[in-house]
């Protein structure tokens, strides 16, 4: 009887609870990089300080606070993503959810409360989905402990008093202004594209086990469990990117994940990069298969610390110096709506790293009727030196004709039989383009120009014309400009 009040009160407490615990010391941290504040008792000692996740625990409770930037979820997404991913306990069940009114200042929120079994022991857990409705930046708060009568009432309150004590640092979320994500071709500040890239671009190698909840196995074709932070990261990193072009951001598609991971397996494998991966292959799987086949596809070894994922999704942007470019399209193909990512990262036999991210096959399409950009071009105004390749990468531009129907841009409508590129650096040099050829395949845009030019250097700005495009019968002319920042 007593557990069953304890439940029924949990959610009026975090939702009425307005005054911090009289008799607890109180801490106050502030997250910088996300724009955070927030407070915790000082007899917690902090076990994870890390630019993706802050932990902390007294020995019976563990309060986690991780947050990303993702303007596509709301509160509820968050908080049930989270519930999802916490691999604490196999055996949890919902007791009670709901919307939050307020629970912390100037977010929207939603929470669950559960409760699992750990080697026969009851955990009690409360995850808090945060949306900040003036920003990209959405966290989740995870407050868990044990069971104990003589304590639930008290780690309740302490759960409730921390939630209040998280903000926003500034009325206006700075991470809002980094990256002009309105859908127009508005020059934005170089330095605010270096601080944002700086926010998702974390490392070029990370550790495997910082990565996965499980590992993966090739013995058993294992996909293992890879952390919702990667995946977190890898959406965060490509609408940033998109966000440079002026394109809408996706969506992460969860239930996607099965083909990613089975995908990813089934190269890693066998260490071979395939589209169509052979039923004699092992650890195929159709789902692997399908995966394999509407995604871009990475492998590579490594020697101690594996590929982060940020590195990946850059190399596929520069595309290896690929004129048809297909990889760096589809992640900047104006209709992409959603995307799910997937990798599995072994250290025996061999150290090898493959990593999928779909990009095709979903049933669900951008809405562009309102996007305010008539091309896509690589790069494109203050662009990070990361996602460029300077000494032989390709350059490329797209039109964007018809904002309805992505085949509406094929050769019957834009077409660069008689269009010239021309290059100029800032002092007024011109720049030598060569390898100028054209791919009009159904790879995002079925238009493409792509193009090689000698001697380009960061921190110098080229101002580039695109001649004589025939757009629906009428010749047009495209400039625009791209300087490389690090």
């Amino acid at each position: 009887m007593k557990k069953n009040i304890f439940f029924t009160v949990f959610l009026l407490i975090f939702f009425l609870v307005t005054a911090v615990m009289a008799d607890v010391t109180m801490k106050k941290w502030v997250w910088k990089s996300y724009d955070l504040a927030f407070e915790l008792p000082s007899t917690f000692s902090v076990k994870v300080n890390t630019k993706k996740t802050f932990m902390a625990e007294d020995g019976f409770m563990t309060i986690a606070i991780i947050p990303w930037n993702n303007s596509s979820l709301s509160a509820q997404d968050v908080a049930m993503a989270a519930y999802n991913d916490y691999s604490m306990t196999t055996t949890k069940t919902i007791l009670q959810q709901g919307a939050g009114n307020d629970i912390s200042s100037g977010f929207e929120s939603y929470i669950i409360f559960a409760k699992g079994e750990v080697n026969d022991k009851i955990l009690y857990f409360a995850i808090l989905g945060l949306i900040d409705p003036d920003s990209p930046t959405n966290l989740y708060a995870r407050f868990s402990w044990w069971d104990n009568h003589s304590q639930n009432n008290y780690y309740d309150k302490l759960s409730a008093t921390v939630a209040k004590s998280i903000k926003k640092t500034t009325k206006t979320n700075p991470a809002n202004n980094n990256i002009n994500q309105s859908t127009s071709n508005n020059l934005v500040s170089e330095q605010d594209v270096i601080n944002r890239f700086k926010q998702v671009y974390l490392a070029d190698w990370v550790s495997i086990k910082e990565m996965y909840d499980s590992v993966p196995d090739f013995s058993s074709c294992s996909v293992g469990k890879l952390k919702n932070d990667e995946k977190i990261i890898a959406l965060d990193y490509v609408n940033f990117i998109r966000a440079l072009h002026g394109l809408k951001p996706v969506n992460y598609s969860y239930k996607d994940d099965i083909y990613t991971a089975q995908g990813s397996l089934v190269c890693a494998a066998n260490n071979k990069l395939s589209h169509k991966p052979d039923k004699n292959w092992k650890c195929w799987t159709q789902q692997g298969y399908d995966g394999c086949s509407s995604s871009n596809v990475f492998g590579g070894s490594f020697i101690t610390d594996s590929y982060s994922t940020e590195f990946i999704l850059s190399d596929w942007i520069i595309d290896g110096g690929d004129h048809i470019a297909g990889h760096r399209r589809w992640m900047l193909d104006p209709f992409l709506k959603y995307m799910s990512y997937g990798r599995v990262d072994v250290t025996t036999p061999e150290k090898l790293c493959y990593s999928l991210i779909k990009v095709m096959g979903f049933n669900d399409l951008q809405d562009n009727s309102d996007l305010n950009i008539e091309y896509v071009a690589y790069p494109y105004q203050y662009y990070p030196a990361k996602l460029v390749n300077l000494e032989n990468g390709s350059l490329s531009f797209e039109v964007l004709f018809d904002k309805k129907n992505e085949w509406g841009n094929s050769k019957n409508k834009v077409d660069y039989t008689n269009t010239k590129v021309e290059i100029y650096s800032q002092d007024g040099k011109k720049i030598d383009v060569y390898e100028q050829t054209t791919n009009y395949d159904g790879f995002g845009l079925p238009n493409h120009l792509s193009w090689r030019a000698k001697g380009l250097e960061k921190g110098v700005r080229y101002n580039v014309s695109i001649k004589n495009v025939n757009v629906n019968k009428v010749n047009k002319t495209y400039t625009y400009f791209f300087k490389i920042v690090e």
